[in-house]
């Protein structure tokens, strides 16, 4: 498989990896790191809490 080497998770630092093959991105990140917190919860979220937790998180960078 060919990856391709992405800028630092904004959110945690974790080195970022991009699979050419299937699109996915993938890291090992904090363990409470955005990415991960909200893979957990956004299930029971609505689109706006999303965006609202996303926007926090992201002007928070590691």
């Amino acid at each position: 498989m060919d990856y391709y080497e992405l800028k630092c998770c904004p959110f945690c630092g974790a080195p970022m990896n991009l699979n050419r093959e299937t699109g996915d991105i993938f890291g090992w990140h904090e363990d409470d790191c955005f990415f991960c917190w909200l893979e957990e919860d956004e299930r029971d979220m609505t689109n706006e809490e999303i965006v609202a937790a996303f926007i926090a998180a992201w002007n928070r960078r590691a």
